[in-house]
């Protein structure tokens, strides 16, 4: 890894800014490799530098993406003045300085969600030219029939006149109240909701449980994490359209 400067290394790995990076530094509390450095214009290997600051470890994360598994009631966001975010259900120390959500998940609605800090993974995932299906698992009211499968399938377009594209949904389990699985490559406002609704089939819960080719690791439980490593990350990208052996 290339040398960077020590006041900006630090900033990110400390979660601080770069004016009190500076002054930790000038004041003798920080340390590389086991020496006290007072310049904040000197060059480390972040990679390979051990840096210290008041005696403890501060490693810098960076290009990190995780796969939460999100309970109810918390706001995937970056921060909110009332609310519990995503944010706050990672660690201090797994948290580089710029880490978002990559896409939304409404408040209610439980299951996958990917945090980064990789601004340009970030936006292959949300794009809609990306073409990612994301799969959800929704608990609704009453028994879709074909009529509503079919409609899904060529596109839905809602009360309002918004017009959604091409979907799949597949009853699991039929009664009174169903298990469906319903695949979508859009994320509108509600849209999984207001698509049942349509139907006279109002969701009770709604957990998302793939984004493209990966599957939310059923080893999660509600509110942890881990990071996903390079292979883990590309499967967002493969093997998540219904629609590709599609005929004419």
């Amino acid at each position: 890894m290339a040398s960077e400067r020590l006041d900006k290394i630090l900033s990110e790995a400390a979660g601080c800014s770069r004016k009190e990076a500076a002054a930790y530094i000038r004041g003798g509390k920080v340390t590389v490799g086991g020496k006290t450095v007072r310049d904040p214009s000197a060059r480390i290997d972040p990679g390979s530098d051990e840096l210290c600051l008041n005696g403890q470890v501060k490693k810098l994360i960076r290009n990190v993406v995780y796969m939460l598994n999100k309970p109810e009631g918390i706001l995937t966001a970056t921060e909110d003045p009332s609310e519990k975010t995503v944010l706050d259900l990672i660690r201090p120390e797994d948290r580089p300085k710029s880490l978002f959500p990559a896409g939304r998940l409404d408040k209610d609605v439980t299951g996958l969600v990917l945090l980064t800090d990789d601004g340009t993974y970030c936006h292959r995932v949300i794009s809609p030219r990306s073409r990612i299906y994301k799969t959800y698992e929704a608990l609704v009211e009453g028994q879709p029939d074909e009529n509503d499968i079919q409609a899904v399938r060529k596109g839905l377009i809602l009360s309002d006149g918004e017009a959604c594209l091409p979907g799949l949904l597949t009853v699991l389990k039929s009664g009174p109240r169903s298990l469906c699985q319903l695949m979508i490559c859009e994320g509108k406002y509600h849209q999984v909701k207001r698509m049942m609704a349509s139907f006279g089939k109002p969701v009770l819960q709604l957990r998302r449980t793939a984004i493209g080719g990966l599957v939310l690791d059923p080893a999660l439980s509600q509110g942890e994490y881990r990071a996903l490593d390079l292979t883990e990350r590309e499967l967002v990208f493969k093997g998540s359209d219904p629609f590709d052996d599609r005929t004419s």
